[in-house]
């Protein structure tokens, strides 16, 4: 699972890279006014374990966005008959945090970003709640909008914790 996500993470960023005459960055589309960006998305943590994030970030300058963002990852899996069973050593997580991204130049067709995400991550395995812990995760990413729609497209690559590699789906307003 872990390979074949990873397989499919970089020939998405290839795909997009080698497509940026359609696709215009989020900082420096023409509908620059928009200054929220929410990102749902899937990610894969170190353990094989996979996580579903959501995130919101804001705009304060052109080179900064600060924002929140929460990650699921959960104790079931999906095998290679794509049936969904509980695994048996494991529990669940919730991780909740701010983070802070740098935006780096003005690469028009893409938005280059790195930052960290400071949080707290919390373990339960049905009624046993495991000890609230810090995390801290540094991240660099990249996302693509497509042009006056607000969709568009995100990768990132981690050191940390909820997860290591992570691709989704965001709307800017």
């Amino acid at each position: 699972m872990k390979t074949r996500f990873t397989t499919l993470l970089a020939i998405s960023i290839v795909g997009l890279m080698l497509n940026t005459n359609k696709i215009v960055a989020q900082k420096s589309a023409p509908d620059r006014e928009r200054k929220s960006v929410v990102t749902f998305g899937y990610g894969q943590s170190l353990f094989a374990r996979e996580t579903v994030n959501l995130m919101y970030d804001y705009r304060v300058n052109k080179n900064l966005t600060v924002g929140l963002a929460a990650s699921l990852r959960h104790s079931l899996h999906i095998t290679e008959d794509l049936d969904i069973v509980p695994r048996s050593n494991g529990y669940d997580r919730l991780n909740i945090s701010a983070r802070i991204l740098g935006h780096s130049g003005n690469f028009k067709p893409t938005d280059f970003y790195g930052g960290v995400r400071i949080g707290v991550t919390e373990g339960f395995n049905g009624a046993v709640y495991h000890p609230i812990l810090p995390s801290l995760q540094l991240l660099s990413g990249v996302r693509f909008t497509i042009p006056h729609s607000g969709v568009g497209l995100n990768a990132e690559l981690a050191f940390g914790t909820p997860y290591f590699a992570a691709a989704g789906i965001s709307y800017a307003f």
